[in-house]
């Protein structure tokens, strides 16, 4: 996506498969939870986020 620069964070919110080919529609929200953009994505343009759940 063009308008949206590298390195933010999103929410897969949907799989598309077709054929020998997968898809990502990943939705973007700012802090409030209100969401900016949606984009539909290849694999290789995700990088996947893993954390520990951290309780205080």
């Amino acid at each position: 996506m063009e308008n949206l620069p590298n390195g933010q964070v999103g929410t897969i919110v949907e799989v598309y498969e077709e054929r020998d080919e997968t898809n990502y529609l990943v939705e973007f929200a700012d802090t409030q939870g209100c969401e900016y953009a949606m984009a539909v994505l290849k694999i290789n343009e995700i990088l996947v986020l893993h954390y520990d759940l951290a309780t205080v």
